[in-house]
């Protein structure tokens, strides 16, 4: 069964991985979502940030390369 597929898991966290780190990753991003994210205006909008108590422990909230930066987005 694929969700206990070891191989598979270490092969796709490997490529994800790769390319956060060489900029492949924001480039496919951005192609699809940077008319949809300008598009939001977010310039001229309010951003409230809310903490989320079910987010597991595990979560790499401290390494910003896993999360899209909204200072980029307001520029």
């Amino acid at each position: 069964m694929a969700n206990d597929n070891q191989a598979l898991h270490k092969l796709l966290n490997d490529g994800l991985l790769a390319a956060i780190a060489d900029g492949s990753f924001d480039t496919l991003f951005f192609k699809y979502f940077a008319a949809v994210i300008a598009q939001a205006d977010l310039k001229n909008r309010r951003i409230i940030e809310l903490t989320n108590p079910l987010l597991p422990r595990s979560a790499p909230i401290h390494q910003p390369q896993f999360w899209l930066d909204k200072n980029s987005l307001t520029k």
